[in-house]
């Protein structure tokens, strides 16, 4: 079920008049998923493995260790379009996923669109529907901090 979707502009350095390049913003996006640390906040430690890898796509394993609570999951690349990352369920944690898709309308102008699925609004709310909008909040910062980090690494340096 969809929880959420949502997009982001992605701009280059507005300051510096510099574009940026869909292979740019692909890179990026991998390396948020392959130095998970760099990017999300109380992470305390990740593992990442690669489980196969072709021409079309790479499938990542992680296993994410945010301290009080550990999340797996499986990540599949399929360069320079999406990233799909889909976490088991576990004891702390219900089944889910997420797609980061990069979307160019017109040359030159990149968007990324964010989906959340899980099993249930209840399921993701831990059983308090009225705190959807507030998770909507969250994961639409999470995202925003990402691609300014994102951005961060590429023109500031």
């Amino acid at each position: 079920m969809r929880i959420h979707e949502h997009i982001i502009r992605v701009l280059g350095a507005p300051k510096e008049n510099v574009s940026l390049s869909r292979n740019q913003l692909w890179n990026g996006l991998v390396e948020s998923v392959k130095v998970p640390e760099k990017f999300i906040d109380h992470l305390e430690g990740a593992k990442v493995s690669v489980l196969t890898e072709t021409a079309e796509q790479i499938q990542l394993l992680r296993e994410l260790d945010f301290g009080k609570f550990q999340v797996t999951d499986q990540v599949t690349l399929t360069p320079e379009k999406e990233i799909c990352l889909h976490t088991r369920a576990s004891g702390s944690w219900d089944e889910s996923s997420l797609v980061m898709r990069i979307e160019e309308p017109e040359e030159g102008q990149f968007f990324i669109r964010f989906i959340y699925e899980g099993k249930s609004i209840e399921a993701a709310t831990g059983g308090q529907p009225e705190l959807l909008g507030l998770l909507q909040q969250a994961y639409e910062e999470k995202d925003k901090i990402i691609v300014q980090k994102i951005l961060e690494n590429l023109f500031v340096a």
